[in-house]
């Protein structure tokens, strides 16, 4: 897999994700590993650090963020970065987080779009822990046009990654 180049390893991995993403469609198990392989080798890039597989099940793509999200819970307004960001959901740094399990209205601010994405998500787990503290967010019930927002936005941040733009 290391010995692909950058425009090989997105066009591979582009086809396979498309397939997963809009065509709803289960991809067969040698495609799933396939696009198991290629997803850790561009996460491996993007966030320049060694993947450790045999403790990965994620269901998407993730990439290193440096966003902001904006949503209120406890009756307050709360503004924190989000550090990492993938299809299904993102990790909100936060020094007391949320619980599992709580629902809220999450304002992502991406760059060049003149409005928020504004998503409906589920804290999937919280860590207080002083070296990273924060919340995993899911997504739920994602319109098709915010999902297209947001592939739109991973998509160039990877082609950016890679040096492919």
């Amino acid at each position: 897999m290391q010995d692909m180049d950058h425009a090989a390893l997105w066009g591979e991995f582009k086809d396979l994700n498309q397939k997963k993403r809009w065509e709803q469609r289960t991809l067969s198990p040698l495609e799933r590993k396939h696009w198991r392989q290629l997803r850790l080798e561009i996460e491996r890039i993007l966030f320049r650090q060694l993947n450790y597989p045999s403790r990965d099940s994620r269901e998407h793509l993730r990439l290193p963020a440096d966003l902001t999200a904006f949503y209120h819970a406890d009756g307050k307004h709360h503004r924190n970065p989000v550090t990492t960001l993938g299809e299904g959901g993102c990790f909100v740094a936060h020094p007391q987080p949320q619980k599992s399990g709580h629902e809220l209205i999450l304002d992502l601010i991406l760059p060049r779009l003149t409005d928020s994405l504004t998503l409906k998500a589920r804290v999937a787990w919280s860590s207080a822990l002083s070296g990273n503290p924060g919340m995993g967010i899911q997504f739920i019930h994602c319109k098709p046009e915010q999902k297209a927002t947001l592939y739109h936005f991973i998509d160039r941040q990877i082609v950016t990654g890679l040096g492919l733009d």
